[in-house]
């Protein structure tokens, strides 16, 4: 495992040479030019930076945390559990949450890119495929989120919906709940790959399933107020109307 750099090494201000003696010195490695890093990758090139790396590592950490612990799951409850409460501005509250962790993820995305780029490390190596390729797939099917801008018009009342309607419908949906699946396997090995070259993230778990669990929260504290002004609604129908008091005259 890769233990960072030497006590007092200055790496930023090292140009790293191609010859095994110098890489080792730079990398904290004591195995040969062959284990530069925590995924023994070849020896690093000039341009190799662990600080800026590990940095760019933890930003894209916590945005990611943030995105699809918290932000992207309220944005999924709102449609389900808050419809009800809220009436037609549940549309625009889910919009704005969901464009917010998007743009979290967007930018964690960019992080990863910059961290791997400054550590000399691959974007997909063998030690992290899996962690990485999830991502990549999450990333991608969040982008595709953004159809429901041009999303097929919702029937008039009386109308039947169409069936471009319904399949973007159920597609919006089920691949909605498929990212959100995903990202908490990806959290998981997220939160033990960093750990291979920080212990920023030791609460990483806690952290992330905390989240999580809030943004559940909110949809059974939605799903329960529905139910309750679902009942109150009911009940005022079924109820006779209360006749108007008369007037008595002497």
């Amino acid at each position: 495992m890769y233990n960072g750099p030497p006590a007092g090494g200055h790496l930023l201000t090292q140009q790293v040479q191609l010859n095994s003696g110098s890489a080792d010195k730079v990398c904290g490695c004591t195995g040969g030019a062959g284990n530069s890093g925590p995924v023994g990758n070849s020896a690093p090139t000039t341009g190799f930076d662990y600080e800026q790396g590990v940095s760019m590592l933890e930003v894209h950490a916590w945005l990611m945390l943030i995105a699809w612990g918290l932000l992207l799951p309220l944005g999924a409850v709102v449609p389900r559990f808050w419809s009800r409460l809220i009436g037609k501005k549940w549309v625009y509250v889910h919009m704005g949450v969901q464009l917010s962790g998007l743009g979290l993820v967007v930018g964690g995305f960019y992080c990863s890119i910059a961290g791997i780029n400054a550590l000399q490390s691959t974007h997909f190596d063998t030690a992290a495929n899996g962690h990485k390729i999830i991502g990549l797939v999450m990333v991608i099917i969040s982008l595709l989120q953004l159809s429901a801008f041009a999303r097929p018009h919702k029937p008039a009342d009386g109308e039947q919906q169409g069936k471009a309607r319904t399949l973007w419908s159920w597609s919006h949906r089920l691949s909605g709940m498929l990212v959100i699946a995903l990202s908490i396997a990806n959290a998981v090995t997220g939160t033990d790959r960093i750990g291979s070259y920080t212990s920023t993230f030791a609460q990483g778990y806690a952290i992330y399933f905390g989240m999580l669990g809030f943004a559940a929260a909110i949809g059974v504290l939605g799903f329960l107020l529905g139910r309750l002004l679902k009942k109150g609604k009911a009940k005022e129908k079924v109820s006779p109307p209360v006749a108007p008091l008369q007037s008595s005259s002497f």
